[in-house]
């Protein structure tokens, strides 16, 4: 957080995928919920000056993370209590938790949770994080339609992986993709 603020940034984006489990009677739930949210008390009282944004995923590097969805993230949120503390929702795992991107940022907008956006696409098999709106056009569509229904005027991402293509033609290809849609006569 430190760092962040020294740098100019007053957001940091935490994605606590390591924090799950793999098989079923491995972890004590209670212990580890009150760890997870005694810990993310602990972080956002250090400085309140400091937005920390919490990225859900449903699995990857474990097969169950325990933020997985928006609807724990939110619940974390309200717990936690802290107004620093939001979520960032990246239209890829909202699709492989089976949700509804545009809702996701609907409801993590509705008490001003909505921290950061990420861009990206998948077939809500795995997190590819593929071109945005290369596979689910319509989602995206009206996901970028609520960003902007929601008020919502933060940074938002492009969070792609372009395994085998030129990172520079990629990044380009995602920007024209999503400025095309915003703006279909200027492009």
């Amino acid at each position: 957080m430190d760092a962040s603020k020294k740098m100019g940034s007053s957001l940091v984006n935490l994605c606590p995928m390591g924090d799950g489990y793999d098989y079923l009677f491995q972890v004590d739930y209670f212990k580890a919920w009150q760890w997870l949210i005694n810990g993310l008390k602990e972080v956002c009282s250090y400085r309140s000056d400091v937005k920390i944004s919490l990225e859900y995923k449903k699995k990857e590097p474990r097969t169950n993370v325990y933020l997985s969805d928006v609807g724990k993230a939110l619940w974390v949120c309200e717990k936690v209590k802290a107004e620093n503390l939001g979520i960032t929702v990246d239209f890829g795992h909202s699709l492989l938790a089976g949700e509804n991107p545009a809702e996701s940022i609907y409801l993590a907008a509705q008490d001003g949770r909505l921290f950061s956006v990420h861009l990206n696409d998948n077939f809500k098999d795995w997190d590819w994080d593929m071109l945005p709106a290369s596979v689910n056009f319509w989602q995206f569509l009206e996901a970028l339609i609520w960003i902007n229904k929601v008020g919502y005027e933060g940074w938002i991402y492009m969070d792609i992986y372009p395994f085998r293509l030129d990172p520079v033609k990629a990044i380009s290809q995602s920007l024209h993709n999503v400025k095309r849609i915003i703006f279909p006569s200027e492009v």
